[in-house]
């Protein structure tokens, strides 16, 4: 079985933290020295630690909607939201639509995404999963903020301002490359819903 033990507040951050995983299906909670074990290895296992004081949530495995407005590619589904919010609205809004902020993994993806994006407004900006967790690391996934992102696409001087510009957008003036952002600012934002 593959678990992730971090440190987490309360038993909602945990659940937070587990929904934030994609291969997260099961976590345990322990109070007194706020443990959060996550279930990775995708078997949705039930033997997770269950010794008195723990906690044991299960994650209701989502199917992503079907809509006029959405676009599919490999195994993802994509919903692009012209609502302009901040980076943790557009996040919590992805979640609470059963997905993600996008992660664009592969240059494919990205190409497909671009290429969904150009038949839009190009002066817009689209906030993507990508989150500047410590200065010295670079912008990660949020879904997996302890590895190094395997494809980047940024635009020309970015990123910069690592200490402010802490959330990552495509960018419609730079044919939508990756720029780094304040995560306050308004923007619109694309959902993933995996298959």
């Amino acid at each position: 079985m593959n678990m992730i033990d971090v440190q987490a507040e309360s038993i909602v951050v945990c659940a937070m933290l587990c929904s934030y995983q994609d291969k997260c299906c099961v976590a345990s909670f322990e109070k007194l020295t706020s443990s959060c074990w996550m279930d990775t290895s995708e078997n949705c296992s039930v033997s997770t630690y269950t010794v008195t004081g723990w906690n044991v949530m299960h994650r209701r495995l989502y199917v992503p909607p079907s809509c006029a407005d959405c676009y599919s590619y490999a195994t993802s589904t994509y919903k692009i939201i012209v609502d302009t919010v901040d980076w943790q609205t557009a996040q919590n809004n992805c979640y609470h639509l059963g997905g993600k902020l996008v992660e664009i993994e592969t240059i494919e993806e990205n190409d497909f995404i671009k290429y969904t994006l150009t038949n839009r407004n190009a002066d817009t900006i689209y906030y993507l999963g990508g989150y500047q967790f410590n200065a010295n690391d670079g912008i990660r996934w949020i879904n997996t903020p302890s590895q190094v992102m395997t494809f980047t696409d940024w635009a020309a001087g970015d990123p910069n301002n690592p200490t402010t510009e802490l959330c990552l957008g495509s960018y419609g003036p730079a044919n939508f490359q990756w720029v780094n952002l304040s995560c306050n600012r308004l923007e619109s934002y694309i959902c993933e819903f995996l298959e």
